[in-house]
Formats: structure tokens, C-alpha cells, sequence
């Protein structure tokens, strides 16, 4: 568990996860973990069943601040700040972590913002 949460500190430290380019290997290369142990981390301590998951569950965490703190932003560009590519895969990842679409969150947790993508 204390590698599990070195992991974690570092990753959310350093933000990797936000770049689109960047894939998982870049990531746990960055928090200084070998593609074998990052594996098995994610897997014992992790709610994601792949390193993928792992990765675009960090990117859906960080959209989901976003979409609060910055109620005039649209959709699609808090996606892009957050580290997808486009605005379906964002919608798609936001949905299946949140079980609502990202303009539904920011409506039922009060940010109310202008909604400009779609």
C-alpha cells in the first residue's frame, strides 16, 4: 500500500496525466515505476481495471474540478484541458466514472455555468 500511495502522490504531483499525448507508460515512467509494478499496483489498490482506466480516471477527477471551479468554461474545453483529445471521448470517460454527461454534473452540483458544447 505505501508504493500504492507513493504512486499516487506522485502522478497527482506532477500532473502527467493531463498532456493528450501522454499514454500510461509516460506516466509511470515520470513517478518512476517499471510498466510490471505500476500494473500491479493499480490492480491490488486501484478502482480501474487497466492502466488505461487508471489514467483517463485521473483525467475525469481532475475535468470534474473543472467543471466546478470554472462554471463559464465550456464542456469540451475543460475535456481538453483535462487530457482528452476530444470532446466524445471525454463525454464517454466522464459518463461511465460519473453516471451523468459532464454539463449534467456541473447542473446537479450547482455550478450552472453557460454551457457551449454540443
Amino acid at each position: 500500500m505505501k508504493e500504492y500511495l507513493k504512486m499516487e502522490r506522485l502522478i497527482n504531483e506532477q500532473k502527467v496525466f493531463l498532456n493528450p499525448s501522454a499514454n500510461i507508460e509516460m506516466v509511470m515512467e515520470k513517478a518512476g515505476y517499471s510498466r510490471r509494478t505500476s500494473t500491479k499496483l493499480i490492480h491490488r489498490y486501484a478502482s480501474s481495471n487497466t492502466r488505461l482506466d487508471y489514467l483517463n480516471q485521473k483525467r475525469v477527477v481532475y475535468a470534474a474540478q473543472l467543471l466546478l471551479t470554472e462554471p463559464t468554461a465550456s464542456t469540451k474545453d475543460v475535456g481538453m484541458r483535462s487530457g482528452f483529445y476530444d470532446d466524445s471521448t471525454f463525454r464517454r470517460n466522464f459518463k461511465k466514472y460519473y453516471g451523468v454527461t459532464p454539463a449534467a454534473y456541473r447542473a446537479v452540483h450547482g455550478a450552472g455555468g453557460m454551457e457551449t458544447s454540443r
